[in-house]
């Protein structure tokens, strides 16, 4: 099992993506954790996409899995990148290839997180996927390993 890795939107990204956001990714034993910058457009989402789907295949090798997003600066995200992030989820979904849980860590003080935050508990709602929203980390990852140990491989 990889206990630690790392990969970052930028290492995706095309010449022609100019999205003013970012993410970084770390594996930590079955939880990967995504540290989001916004703000969110469509070639973000993708690029976010992109880098998830070569650290899926690792992940769910090892077992049952989890994840857990932070969201800092810009949660704002334009209605296309909303509509293109659903679609993702919903292909995670229907190929077996969500998580049991997805924690969303955000701070009142993040620019549009009042006005995002329902819009993406929305999205995980129509997906079917667990997730709960926290503004403390510490609490996210201690809710996040709870769910790893309700379902266990």
């Amino acid at each position: 099992m990889v206990s630690k890795i790392s990969a970052s939107t930028d290492d995706y990204k095309s010449k022609k993506i100019n999205s003013l956001g970012r993410a970084e990714f770390t594996r930590e034993g079955q939880i990967l954790i995504c540290d989001a910058v916004g703000p969110f457009d469509k070639d973000l989402v993708q690029a976010i996409a992109g880098v998830e789907i070569n650290l899926f295949k690792e992940i769910i090798a090892d077992g049952e899995w989890a994840d857990l997003t932070i969201i800092r600066k810009s949660a704002l995200a334009s209605s296309e990148a909303i509509q293109t992030f659903k679609a993702y989820l919903k292909i995670l979904t229907e190929n077996g290839i969500n998580s049991c849980a997805s924690a969303l860590v955000i701070e009142d003080m993040v620019d549009g997180a009042k006005f995002m935050v329902p819009l993406i508990v929305k999205v995980f709602e129509e997906t079917g996927t667990n997730l709960k929203v926290f503004n403390d980390l510490e609490k996210a990852k201690d809710w996040i390993r709870q769910q790893l140990v309700q379902h266990p491989e």
